[in-house]
């Protein structure tokens, strides 16, 4: 994988690229509109993104709208452009790229299936009994990829990668499907760094939960860099509601949960966020303006017929009951560890350092995971008529992190999870609660 040096892409140059994937007849997407705001909402941009019926040319797709946020209206567009080429891109698998061989076979050149399935014994005996995680001898896709901590070409497992996986074999399914580590950018490189932020924000946000953490909260008095208090002021009065914890884990990367406090609607409870960037003021706007997103979608759900869910009895069996459920007025004990610390903190005197130069930033980023014993993988997913565009799409992997998982019994523990000892673990037992995240 050849990565070279260059300054972050401007936003209107990305846009610029992307104007040719959208046509309302031939577009990857239809149309790119802007969310409407409710008088109560925090006054940001947000950008949704209608996706054209890929089913008709086999690209199945999880969902018809891609969107996002950001305090200027160029950064919601290509946040909501990038949402909708990724997972587009994604579901374009190459059948001549995959190789079909055990893991016995490639296993000097290529990462353990298992170090990214993690379920253990009893889920693939129960809930995850749909999921067949394959054993050394077991065949399955293999895509190169790109190590770099070790600076060489490995092996990944397909299943992994692509999203939906149409395996060439019709094999079985192997773990629940995410799009953790899946980001677009202008740039091979800059999709990389995107995912990989991405891959680290879903580690640090869980470890969170599952270790019952109780990070500090930062200082929203004090001096803050001007994004922050940008973004803070774009909440009017209701900032008051908003807690911003410093959730940074053992991998050195700023990440920030933003939790909502406060009434929504006719409710009153809790709504999750959150955001890992190089710096740590980019990483704190990207959680409260997801924050904002995340409270504009609650709030249209809660409006509508959707019923809060309760987490002792209902199914979580789609992304939503996990955001909702913490509005209930009965689960605050559920949640309330993640806010009562008493410790504070702030930002440093870098914290607004910019990026002026992707690929060092990457390289610095990818030492620090180095540093914590574990491997960062790349693999270009980037769909040829994507490539025409000017776009790049990358999947980036780190075996044995902590992922992201959806449903009540379908958690996939780390371990990272298990074993890391955070001094501000409110408990040695894994809390296997639904989690809050979207």
């Amino acid at each position: 994988m050849h990565l070279t040096h260059h300054p972050p892409t401007p936003a209107a140059e990305t846009i610029l690229r992307a104007t040719r994937l959208v046509d309302a007849e031939t577009g990857i997407i239809k149309m790119l509109y802007e969310a409407p705001l409710a008088p109560d909402a925090a006054r940001i941009f947000g950008c949704a993104a209608l996706c054209s019926d890929q089913r008709a040319i086999g690209f199945p797709s999880e969902s018809e709208i891609s969107g996002s946020t950001s305090l200027g209206r160029d950064g919601a567009i290509v946040g909501a452009v990038g949402e909708a080429v990724e997972r587009y891109s994604a579901a374009f698998t190459p059948d001549e790229r995959i190789l079909r061989a055990t893991y016995a076979a490639v296993a000097g050149d290529a990462i353990p299936p298992w170090s990214l399935t993690l379920y253990d014994e009893h889920q693939r005996a129960g809930a995850a009994q749909g999921y067949h995680s394959p054993g050394p001898d077991t065949p399955i896709g293999w895509v190169e990829g790109w190590s770099l901590t070790e600076e060489r070409a490995v092996l990944v497992p397909a299943f992994c990668v692509y999203q939906p996986y149409t395996s060439p074999w019709d094999e079985a399914p192997v773990v629940q499907m995410v799009t953790t580590g899946l980001a677009c950018g202008a740039s091979l490189e800059e999709a990389i760094l995107a995912g990989l932020c991405e891959v680290i924000e879903r580690d640090a946000a869980m470890l969170m939960w599952l270790q019952s953490r109780r990070p500090p909260r930062v200082s929203l008095s004090a001096d803050l860099p001007y994004g922050v208090t940008e973004a803070l002021a774009r909440f009017g009065p209701n900032a008051r509601h908003v807690t911003l914890l410093d959730a940074t884990s053992d991998l050195a990367l700023p990440t920030y949960v933003a939790v909502w406090d406060g009434p929504l609607g006719a409710l009153s409870g809790a709504v999750f966020a959150s955001c890992a960037k190089p710096f740590a003021d980019a990483a704190a706007v990207g959680a409260i303006t997801e924050l904002a997103q995340c409270l504009m979608w609650a709030a249209s759900l809660t409006d509508g017929d959707t019923l809060l869910p309760d987490p002792m009895t209902d199914p979580f069996d789609k992304i939503e009951r996990h955001v909702l459920w913490p509005l209930r007025a009965d689960t605050r004990s559920a949640w309330a560890f993640a806010v009562g610390s008493d410790r504070r903190t702030g930002f440093g005197p870098d914290a607004e350092s910019p990026i002026r130069d992707v690929l060092v930033t990457l390289d610095q980023m990818v030492e620090r995971v180095r540093a914590a014993g574990l491997q960062v993988v790349a693999v270009d997913v980037t769909s040829p008529d994507i490539a025409e565009a000017g776009l790049h799409v990358a999947r980036v992997v780190i075996p044995w992190a902590q992922p992201l998982f959806f449903g009540r019994h379908l958690h996939r523990i780390s371990a990272r999870a298990r074993d890391l000892a955070y001094p501000d673990r409110a408990t040695g037992v894994i809390n296997l609660h639904p989690h809050p995240y979207p």
